[in-house]
């Protein structure tokens, strides 16, 4: 398996490869991430570094799903979406 970073880089050409490598840096954003401030409904995240507090990108917390468990759950009922589509249900 490449390292995440390597990994990061790659073309992914499935869902499948995008979901793997989603649930990988999900799981790996507790390693370096040192707490959060909530405003105005976003979360901003940050990592402390020699003590110095250093804050990512601004995330809205309607959009993004930090656990990897909860990822899986909403890729599998998208995958179900996507089949229904596919087979033009109606369900």
């Amino acid at each position: 398996m490449l390292s995440l970073s390597k990994d990061l880089q790659q073309k992914k050409t499935s869902l499948l490869e995008f979901e793997s490598v989603v649930k990988r840096v999900l799981n790996y954003l507790p390693n370096v991430l040192s707490g959060y401030e909530e405003k105005s409904g976003y979360k901003l995240y940050y990592s402390n570094s020699a003590g110095t507090k250093k804050y990512v990108r601004p995330i809205n917390q309607k959009l993004f799903i930090i656990n990897s468990i909860e990822f899986s759950d909403k890729v599998a009922d998208f995958n179900i979406i996507l089949e229904k589509i596919k087979n033009k249900s109606k369900d």
